[in-house]
């Protein structure tokens, strides 16, 4: 389901550019290349679900 569908007042383009940059991130990367993407995945669906539930 889609942000927008989820929470149509959250501002789901301005939300979604915010997550996506992050990805892209000296941090991100490193904790990527640790082979450490689960502990990413965890953290990015907490603060998803965090946004959605405000």
């Amino acid at each position: 389901m889609l942000l927008a569908e989820l929470r149509p007042a959250l501002g789901a383009e301005p939300v979604a550019r915010v997550l996506l940059s992050t990805l892209s991130s000296e941090p991100i990367l490193q904790v990527l290349e640790k082979g450490e993407g689960e502990r990413l995945a965890v953290s990015l669906r907490s603060m998803v679900t965090t946004l959605l539930d405000a």
